[in-house]
């Protein structure tokens, strides 16, 4: 998805480097190790994980099967949306259906948000993690060598500035949550990822 601006790759809302999760911006092309200016890929704000009775597993472990002929992923070419829509299951039973719609934002340059819907389909115990991945995948090497995470109430910053060209970049993650309130929101730093 994109807007002229912003680049986000249609990834799973858990997958990292390691699956290419991407999100760039344009015009901060840098060179951080001599070979050739690329792209720089930002720290992920869109991240989220799920603990499923006390048993962390990424989605695609856990996936099931697509949503009554809706596919696992489709883009609106109309609306520019990205939309997801699945079941994950816990041996073998469905215990939760998602669905994720993603967009990158015309009237904000600045902003991809993200739509995050979760219908429980049995009785289990949801740890729900949001926050910002900064373990990024470049062909030539790390661009934000040192980065700087801030908590200001509902929001996590992550800020850092690119090795060649000096730009800086940062990304910033918020939450509207509805539906019953939090029962922890503590922050988690650990392999690359700010949570709560």
């Amino acid at each position: 998805i994109g807007n002229g601006y912003l680049g986000y790759r249609g990834t799973f809302p858990d997958w990292r480097s390691r699956e290419f999760a991407g999100c760039f911006v344009s015009g901060t092309y840098d060179n951080a190790v001599g070979k050739w200016a690329e792209l720089v890929n930002a720290p992920n704000a869109l991240f989220v994980c799920l603990e499923v009775d006390g048993c962390q597993r990424p989605f695609t472990e856990m996936l099931l099967q697509e949503v009554e002929g809706r596919g696992p992923g489709r883009f609106n070419l109309q609306s520019g949306m990205l939309e997801e829509h699945f079941k994950l299951a816990v041996a073998g039973e469905s215990v939760l259906e998602i669905n994720c719609e993603r967009f990158a934002s015309y009237e904000d340059l600045h902003i991809i948000p993200m739509s995050l819907q979760l219908k429980a389909l049995a009785g289990v115990k949801l740890v729900l993690y949001t926050g910002i991945d900064t373990d990024t995948w470049n062909l030539n090497g790390n661009h934000l060598p040192c980065l700087t995470a801030n908590v200001e109430q509902r929001f996590i910053s992550v800020t850092g500035v690119t090795g060649q060209s000096g730009l800086e970049v940062a990304v910033i993650e918020g939450h509207n949550l509805r539906g019953r309130e939090p029962q922890q929101a503590e922050l988690l730093e650990e392999d690359g990822l700010v949570l709560r």
